[in-house]
């Protein structure tokens, strides 16, 4: 871990992570996988350092201030010039100089680290582009799968006395650790939040999918237990189990719960398409969110067409094969604008 904490690139990443860098060191850890967990273990040290205001207690300022004075006057009637503590340094033991080197070492990392703490509040964002995903693992060892044309963002560095939170924006899957294994003394620090445009689901350790798309968002639970906190201070809170489905409609006003199968809301992390309702529409909206394309249908009847089954999303053809297949049709390419065409009938 010393290594990569002495790294100024990697010191860059951490601090400040953009798209060349994640992609340089996700393809060093493809390369290097045993080193996974010294970098993991080094992000997390370098994300928790922070720079701590301490304020005198009240009459301390003006006794410290002649303490200050009184060292500096005996510092005047006995300077030590530089020669001498040049001699100094070469007569200390060898545990001596490695003690000072240490020493120069850490004040010359806390100015870099602390000398701007702003530095270290300047948000954090990750962000996949169309057609990818991404694997995060954060600082308290929770895990994110990013979707396609997702982000997640943290706005400060985390802390163990205070809650994580983390705001979403198009769809991810959580798998949160625990940081109080005793439900019954959970303190406010313990909790786990995701914001969205609209809500804001509050976990304590558990595995949920969330898609923040087209206005709507959907909450999946698959795993432990979650509360669902709505901006609409009008809508109750509402609680899920494992099986759970939310969709919540702000232009709406409307909240739907039901019973769903979890295994097909996050059959997305194979890099497979697993609607409840396969209808064509359902499978161009999906694209269009996560390829970034605008598919049009020269006849409005295939919109309601039913495709059961599995699609892979290995890339953008294999949803388009499998459609064009099983429609019958012709998919007109113009850049990122797809037109669904029937095909003639043959007599």
């Amino acid at each position: 871990m010393q290594d990569f904490l002495c790294d100024e690139a990697f010191q860059n990443w951490v601090l400040h992570p953009d798209a060349a860098s994640d992609a340089y060191w996700e393809q060093w850890m493809e390369q290097h996988p045993q080193q996974r967990p010294a970098i993991f273990q080094a992000k997390a040290f370098l994300r928790e350092l922070r720079f701590v205001h301490h304020l005198p207690e009240e009459g301390t300022e003006e006794q410290s201030l002649k303490q200050v004075l009184l060292r500096i006057e005996e510092i005047e009637r006995a300077p030590v010039t530089r020669p001498a503590l040049i001699r100094r340094i070469f007569n200390m033991s060898l545990s001596g100089k490695i003690a000072a080197a240490c020493l120069f070492v850490l004040l010359l990392a806390g100015y870099f680290l602390f000398i701007h703490p702003s530095r270290n509040e300047k948000p954090q964002q990750f962000a996949t582009s169309f057609g990818k995903q991404q694997q995060l693992t954060l600082s308290d060892g929770s895990s994110v799968v990013l979707n396609a044309n997702s982000s997640v963002t943290l706005k400060k560095p985390w802390s163990d006395n205070v809650p994580r939170e983390l705001w979403l924006t198009g769809e991810a899957f959580f798998k949160v650790v625990h940081r109080n294994a005793d439900s019954t003394q959970i303190r406010e620090a313990d909790r786990f939040l995701v914001h969205t445009d609209d809500l804001t689901v509050e976990v304590l350790g558990t595995a949920f999918n969330i898609r923040n798309r087209r206005g709507k968002t959907e909450v999946m639970l698959q795993q432990g237990k979650i509360s669902v906190r709505f901006n609409d201070s009008s809508k109750a809170p509402v609680v899920l189990r494992p099986g759970d489905l939310l969709v919540y409609d702000p232009a709406e006003k409307e909240i739907l719960q039901r019973t769903a199968s979890p295994e097909k809301y996050v059959a997305w992390k194979e890099k497979k398409l697993l609607l409840e309702d396969p209808s064509v529409a359902a499978i161009i909206a999906y694209l269009e969110d996560n390829y970034g394309v605008t598919i049009r249908l020269d006849d409005p009847q295939l919109a309601t067409r039913k495709i059961e089954g599995p699609i892979l999303l290995d890339n953008l053809e294999d949803p388009l094969f499998i459609l064009s297949t099983v429609l019958n049709i012709d998919i007109q390419r113009n850049d990122s604008l797809l037109i669904f065409k029937t095909k003639p009938t043959k007599h």
